[in-house]
């Protein structure tokens, strides 16, 4: 783990987690485990993505998840860069708008950024076209 995200992660455990949490009847309710690759580091872990939106636009997100730190600190970003922001605008977002946030290059974070927003843009694929 890169100093970057060690320095973000303590972070998140001194002031907490933003964006940690669910809520009741999101618009979209995603799960990843490691049956479809690995991101959360060991077996049996996985992540919740609750979303919320608003004539296209994500008004909320939050997040449930057992997972290694390094892949907490890729969702905690997704979360701050995709809040109020369209689908298509999120469905843009580069691994650099990762990197800027977290200000990290590390091999780990953006192996694990590139996991999580082609699982995302899949699934926002799926939405849109209603498949």
């Amino acid at each position: 783990m890169d100093e970057a995200i060690i320095r973000y992660y303590k972070k998140l455990l001194k002031t907490g987690f933003t964006y940690a949490g669910s809520f009741d009847d999101p618009s979209i309710y995603l799960t990843y485990d490691n049956s479809k690759g690995i991101l959360c580091g060991n077996a049996g872990d996985n992540l919740r993505l609750y979303v919320a939106i608003n004539n296209g636009v994500i008004e909320k997100m939050r997040y449930l998840c057992i997972c290694d730190p390094t892949t907490n600190v890729v969702i905690e970003a997704l979360c701050a860069l995709a809040e109020h922001k369209s689908l298509t605008e999120v469905q843009n977002l580069t691994e650099e708008d990762f990197s800027q946030l977290i200000e990290s290059r590390g091999e780990e974070f953006l192996k694990k950024t590139r996991i999580v927003m082609d699982f995302l843009r899949q699934e926002i694929i799926k939405i849109e076209y209603k498949i």
